[in-house]
Order: C-alpha cells, then structure tokens, then sequence
C-alpha cells in the first residue's frame, strides 16, 4: 500500500527507516572518508619519515666520502712524500759515490802511488 494510505503509525516508522538507512549509509561515507584522511596522513607520514632516512644517510654518504678522500689525500701525500725523501736518498748516495769516486782518483793522482808502485819494480 502507498504510505499515504497506510496509518500515520506504519508511515511514521517507515520514515524512521529510511532516515536510519540514510543515517547509516552517510556515517559509512564519513567512514570512508575519515579512512582515505587516515591513510594519506600515513602516507605524507611514511613519505616524510622516508625523507629524513634519506637525509640521514645522505649525510653519513657524505662524511664518509669525505673522509675517505681526506685518506686518499693523506696517502697520496705520504706517498710522495716517500717519493721525495727516495729521491733525495737516491741523490745523497750518488753524490756519495761521486765524492767516494773522485776521493779515490784525486788520492790515485794526487799521491805519489802511482810512482811508487813503478819504482817497486
């Protein structure tokens, strides 16, 4: 029966019902929405939360790399600096030779060797 024909009674809970339907079928999208709500602000959060990781190990990427080349620059430093004294080690003793060397022909010409081996025979 159309409700207009129905009593005031049957009308008046059958109203009731849709406004509860409505009622319920409204606070199911709110719900949803609050849920949708929730789970971007997890997202922005985890979004953020991954950002700051990032920046963190950015910044341990950083020093790290940082250092490392400081290292790299210390070694390359101490290896020519062992280069250097090589060099100049190197040079000491061949100036040595040359100084043995020239002690040596300055005694031979110099002394009276010469002449005194060919006078012993």
């Amino acid at each position: 029966m159309p409700p207009y024909k129905s009593s005031g009674q049957e009308y008046e809970q059958q109203h009731q019902k849709k406004k509860q339907k409505k009622k319920k079928a409204k606070n199911k999208l709110k719900i949803k929405e609050n849920d949708k709500e929730q789970m971007n602000l997890e997202e922005d959060i985890s979004v953020q939360r991954k950002a700051i990781e990032q920046k963190e190990r950015n910044k341990k990427n950083y020093h790290h790399r940082r250092n490392s080349l400081e290292g790299k620059k210390q070694q390359k430093i101490d290896s020519v600096t062992k280069a250097s004294y090589c060099v100049s080690a190197i040079k000491a003793s061949q100036c040595e030779q040359i100084t043995q060397d020239s002690f040596c022909e300055s005694a031979i010409k110099g002394s009276y060797g010469e002449s005194a081996i060919k006078a012993s025979y």
